[in-house]
């Protein structure tokens, strides 16, 4: 979630992982709203928010929402192991050899 916000120009995503801590990491990207017109947005991080509102700052004025370059179309999340392992990612390869390129 940080680093969408923070790179927000970023046009395409690759995530892949081999564990189950992965998938709040495939969730994240996953869950990416999308605007009536197709652009992605990105709301200020949890963190962002609670820090806000303990200084007093309204989360609305400090941390608005913001557009990202990407579209949920480019993003790919990828588990590695075994196909049968439930996964809320989009592909999946069995071995990380198959990574490389």
């Amino acid at each position: 979630k940080r680093l969408l916000r923070t790179n927000s120009d970023a046009e395409f995503a690759f995530c892949t992982g081999d564990d189950k801590t992965d998938e709040d990491m495939f969730r994240a990207l996953y869950v990416l709203p999308s605007s009536p017109s197709g652009e992605a947005t990105k709301e200020a991080p949890l963190s962002i928010t609670l820090a806000n509102s303990s200084s007093g700052s309204s989360t609305s004025d400090s941390a608005p929402g913001i557009k990202l370059g990407i579209r949920p179309e480019d993003i790919f999340t990828t588990p590695v192991g075994p196909s049968s392992r439930r996964t809320l990612a989009s592909w999946h390869v069995s071995t990380w050899q198959c990574l490389k390129g």
